[in-house]
């Protein structure tokens, strides 16, 4: 029997969110070690390789992506209001 006040899609919900973000992030760093694993091995071509993502990250600016980042954060920012506004829903039944 199911238990009373047991909601079964907020348990759904909160078990997929687990789910998803330790598959992520078990994905990334595979993902990380796998690239630092290849750039780290010998030869020329990984050698060139390793340079040119240097060169690469060096000549990144910061303000380029400045808009982009506040963006980002704008829309965080709105998420966790809704976030917390749907707690108070949920709370408030």
């Amino acid at each position: 029997m199911i238990a009373q006040g047991f909601d079964l899609f907020d348990f759904w919900r909160w078990f997929l969110a687990i789910a998803c973000t330790v598959y992520t992030i078990i994905f990334t760093v595979r993902w990380a070690w796998d690239w630092l694993a290849y750039l780290s091995s010998g030869g020329r071509s990984i050698a060139m390789l390793r340079r040119y993502i240097i060169v690469q990250a060096l000549r990144l600016r910061v303000r380029r992506f400045q808009e982009e980042g506040l963006a980002i954060v704008g829309w965080g920012i709105v998420l966790f209001v809704l976030l917390m506004l749907d707690g108070k829903l949920m709370a408030s039944r």
